[in-house]
């Protein structure tokens, strides 16, 4: 969703907002648990660890408004 908003450059600021506290917020809860269990393997870590900074750079990238369009 967050893509697809910075390529159309669509203003719908409130709902990146909303998408995105809620993605740090489960992140937050489901990456810390995951990384603190030692159930877990190291590659299901890593893997998890690698969507959670993924989604981070997604969410940084969505709330710079930066989009792929060039304004004049």
């Amino acid at each position: 969703m967050v893509l697809l908003q910075l390529i159309r450059g669509a203003d719908s600021s409130r709902f990146l907002q909303a998408l995105a506290i809620w993605s740090v917020g489960f992140w937050t809860i489901r990456g810390g648990g995951i990384l603190i269990d030692s159930q877990w393997s190291l590659g299901f870590k890593t893997v998890h660890t690698a969507l959670m900074l993924g989604t981070f750079a997604l969410i940084a990238l969505s709330m710079t408004g930066k989009t792929t369009r060039s304004v004049r």
